[in-house]
């Protein structure tokens, strides 16, 4: 988990960076007018409509498939020591990790998630999010990797 959310943290801040360059997100002081009327705000801003959305998704999305296929983890996942692999421990091939990025999709979805943390947690097998499931990847605490793995 600490992993997820420092990858989390990292997009967030990826997401201020495109909202900023788009123009679609204010530091510090600006105003605003409402039904005429101006408003005065103070802090950080940001808004990601329209095309600008799609493309922070993608770069998300290419953040951990290309993390993940080159290193087997994320910068999250370095941080915090643990690695993807497929389920007989070696390196998880590039279709692989596109399978499990694309199983985040899946994975964020309000019902899915509740699912996949009932799936996680239901004892049958390892604890797998439904991405690992689909790709058949599992992540392991951080170890010495074959030569020529990463």
């Amino acid at each position: 988990m600490r992993a997820a959310w420092i990858d989390v943290v990292l997009l967030a801040l990826l997401g201020v960076v495109v909202s900023l360059v788009a123009g679609q997100g204010h530091v510090g002081h600006w105003t605003s007018y409402d039904n005429g009327f101006p408003t005065d705000h103070h802090g950080v801003q940001i808004n990601l409509r329209g095309g600008w959305f799609v493309v922070w998704c993608v770069m998300a999305l290419l953040y951990y498939s290309t993390l993940e296929a080159w290193f087997g983890q994320t910068i999250g996942k370095a941080l915090t020591g643990v690695y993807v692999v497929d389920l007989n421990g070696g390196a998880p091939s590039g279709k692989t990790v596109v399978l499990r990025t694309a199983g985040r999709i899946i994975d964020v979805l309000p019902v899915f998630y509740l699912f996949g943390w009932f799936v996680m947690n239901s004892g049958q097998g390892p604890r797998q999010r439904l991405g690992d499931r689909l790709a058949g990847t599992t992540v392991i605490g951080d170890r010495p990797l074959p030569p020529g793995r990463y």
